[in-house]
């Protein structure tokens, strides 16, 4: 039930229950009349009225314990909002938390991916270089080779057999004795 229905039912609780004082007053009036009046017929009325006004006593008992229920009842439902407030605005804490950090997430994300590509980039551009270099040190060896084989096989030419007494000829490239 809405606290609303509660006041509602609050008010008109306290409406019987002012109705019912009412009707205890006039009735006691009533009974006190009828103490003073003798006859056989004031007696039966003086006990219709005694049992009415008790049976009227109970009745408002039973409306200021029902009142005092309602308003207990509505104290809890009031302190659940209250804790219920608390706890929204803590979701909403939590929630707004959780969001800036998933946005600075994202953003370091980006940032990432946008150094991998610059990484990638730069990686594949020195693999490139890498490769050109490794054929021009291939070129340069094969080159070296080349003039080394040549050097040697023009110093062959120019150098005669008596030059060489034991018989043995050195070559260059390898630094070792050739037969």
């Amino acid at each position: 039930m809405s606290i609303g229905n509660y006041l509602k039912q609050i008010a008109e609780l306290e409406k019987a229950k002012e109705d019912l004082h009412e009707m205890v007053t006039v009735l006691t009036m009533k009974l006190e009349r009828l103490e003073s009046s003798t006859t056989d017929k004031s007696k039966v009325d003086l006990l219709d009225a005694k049992s009415m006004l008790s049976k009227e006593k109970e009745d408002v008992a039973s409306l200021v314990q029902q009142i005092s229920q309602i308003r207990s009842t509505e104290e809890r439902v009031k302190e659940e909002n209250r804790q219920l407030r608390l706890q929204a605005n803590e979701m909403k804490d939590v929630i707004l938390k959780l969001q800036q950090r998933e946005s600075s997430l994202q953003q370091q994300n980006l940032i990432m991916e946008h150094e991998l590509e610059r990484t990638q980039t730069e990686a594949a551009s020195n693999a490139l270089s890498l490769k050109f270099a490794m054929r021009r040190i291939e070129d340069l060896q094969f080159a070296l080779q080349e003039g080394l084989s040549e050097s040697s096989e023009s110093d062959e030419g120019e150098t005669e057999d008596d030059d060489d007494p034991a018989g043995e000829r050195r070559s260059y490239a390898s630094g070792t004795p050739s037969i």
